[in-house]
């Protein structure tokens, strides 16, 4: 279990993964979904699921914790 903490543990938070392609190339996940919600559910849906893994789960939990944040104050 230690070895896997130390191999993880200094792994980039993958919010800060950049675009290596379309017109967001070179801007990080965060920013991203940050400033263009639309364009990442177009991703979310065109994307092979498998090629672009990391990208995808991020825009999910994304949507995840906002969807809890704005459930949380009604």
């Amino acid at each position: 279990m230690e070895a896997f903490l130390k191999e993880h543990s200094n792994k980039p938070d993958s919010g800060s993964y950049q675009f290596k392609f379309g017109k967001h190339r070179g801007k990080t996940f965060k920013e991203v979904f940050d400033v263009d919600k639309p364009y990442c559910a177009f991703l979310y849906r065109t994307l092979d699921k498998l090629k672009h893994k990391v990208l995808l789960d991020y825009i999910e939990q994304r949507v995840k914790e906002d969807y809890e944040s704005k459930k949380s104050t009604i």
